[in-house]
């Protein structure tokens, strides 16, 4: 798990599975000079096909400690328990939507708080070595209510079927936690 404060304000911290990619220049893109990028679909496929969007699971949080526990509705997700996320006993879902990322295009979804997220997915990007992990690399960007930024464009290197967590936004005598899923 990692965590860094992003302006001293937000939190994000990622949890990381493994997947493997591959990138190459086919014979006809080479003709072109054009470099494929190639990701798994699954840990279990062996095709490999182009990403040229993803599918992302956002869940957003009301994180307090009124005592009350973490809402059934959010599932088991271990992070909550662990540091920094286990200061607070409570977590209640607020939200839950699926967003389709096309390569390139910001999708923007308005938060409890009246502010805004933006999500992006830029890029497939694999580590050096054959058995390091597909990485989907997605910008992730908070605006305020009043419109001046909370979290400035922050790249997220996800790996599919993990959360990475943003957090921070006060909120009704708690904060607002945002988990984000690549599918």
């Amino acid at each position: 798990m990692r965590s860094w404060m992003v302006g001293g304000i937000a939190l994000l911290c990622a949890a990381f599975a493994s997947n493997e990619a591959q990138s190459f220049t086919t014979d006809e893109a080479a003709a072109q000079q054009t470099k494929v990028e190639l990701g798994r679909v699954g840990a279990d496929d062996k095709k490999e096909v182009p990403v040229n969007e993803v599918q992302a699971e956002v869940i957003v949080l009301h994180a307090t400690n009124d005592g009350k526990g973490i809402d059934p509705s959010i599932g088991k997700i271990p992070a909550l328990e662990r540091p920094p996320f286990s200061s607070y006993n409570s977590y209640k879902l607020l939200e839950k939507y699926d967003l389709k990322l096309p390569k390139g295009e910001a999708k923007d979804k308005k938060l409890p708080d009246g502010g805004k997220l933006a999500l992006m997915f830029k890029e497939v990007s694999r580590g050096k070595k054959k058995d390091d992990p597909t990485k989907f690399v997605v910008s992730a960007t908070i605006e305020k209510a009043d419109g001046k930024q909370f979290l400035p464009g922050l790249d997220v290197n996800a790996l599919k079927g993990e959360y990475f967590f943003i957090a921070g936004q006060k909120y009704n005598g708690g904060i607002l936690v945002i988990g984000v899923k690549i599918n």
